[in-house]
């Protein structure tokens, strides 16, 4: 009898452990608008097979008309976006009501499909100031987007207010839909997204010595299809105390997909004696995707 309470308490163990993991994973937050119902909020969303119009839930009385302003379209709107292709999204607002106002109109792509917008390049962007208007939104879906379903928000505030809150954070005004994205196999062409500069070696550079790492510059590229070419980089001495004593020459040297330095593959041609602002250039350099 006592072994096989024991074995039941873990079995409860066991089944409640499993509850609260199935119930926590993948839940997108339900953000929350302090006054809905005030003629906020857009009247169309369209991208791809997405084409939903809506109307402003205030229906123009000044008053709360008991909905959340969260409205969840992801059971009859949907469309196939592909890793690394070009889209373009709309979103309509309508004239200013009795209660209403101009909208910021803010969207949010979940790429990695983890069950929130948390991600820097999941905010896809923002409409700004649209009243009886139609604003649009240029963007591109990352290469490493997740195969599979996922969702799409769109976020209507006042446009004095609350748009750079999040796609979770409280509104005082405002209008939240969800739709259906499903990501698919796409083969973009190469793109740069942005680079970074870090100083790895910060002890001293000795009198004579030659090819000593000074700056590392890490280009940043999304998908494999077509790739860019470096053909051209800009630096300056700014910082360096006497640029006509403390150096000779400068070079450019390439390492690939590697993030260690290596002074075997130079780019260009060495630039004597800089000061200020030198390019160096002469050379077409096909980029890796990283």
């Amino acid at each position: 009898m006592l072994r096989s309470s024991i074995r039941m308490r873990k079995l409860l163990k066991t089944l409640l452990l499993l509850c609260i993991c199935s119930h926590s994973f993948g839940q997108y937050c339900i953000p929350v608008i302090n006054q809905p119902g005030y003629d906020w909020g857009t009247t169309n969303v369209t991208l791809g097979s997405i084409n939903n119009n809506s109307t402003p839930y205030g229906g123009g009385i000044c008053d709360c008309c008991g909905t959340t302003g969260y409205f969840d379209y992801t059971a009859s709107s949907s469309t196939t976006l592909l890793q690394g292709n070009t889209y373009t999204v709309y979103a309509s607002v309508g004239a200013v009501g009795a209660c209403g106002g101009v909208n910021d109109v803010e969207v949010y792509i979940d790429y990695n499909g983890d069950g929130d917008f948390n991600d820097l390049v999941e905010f896809v962007g923002v409409m700004q100031d649209l009243e009886n208007s139609t604003g649009n939104i240029a963007f591109q879906v990352p290469c490493n987007a997740v195969i599979g379903t996922t969702r799409m928000r769109v976020a209507s505030s006042d446009y004095n207010w609350d748009w750079q809150i999040g796609a979770c954070g409280t509104r005082e005004y405002g209008e939240t839909e969800d739709y259906k994205i499903v990501i698919a196999a796409g083969t973009g062409n190469m793109f740069f997204e942005h680079a970074v500069t870090s100083q790895n070696n910060v002890s001293a550079v000795n009198q004579g010595s030659t090819n000593n790492e000074i700056l590392r510059m890490r280009v940043i590229t999304s998908c494999p299809a077509n790739p860019v070419a470096a053909t051209s980089f800009t630096f300056n001495t700014t910082g360096t105390r006497i640029p006509a004593t403390d150096i000779s020459n400068a070079k450019l040297w390439y390492t690939g997909a590697r993030s260690v330095y290596a002074a075997t593959t130079q780019m260009g041609s060495t630039y004597a004696s800089p000061n200020g602002t030198f390019i160096i250039n002469g050379f077409s350099q096909a980029l890796p995707q990283d």
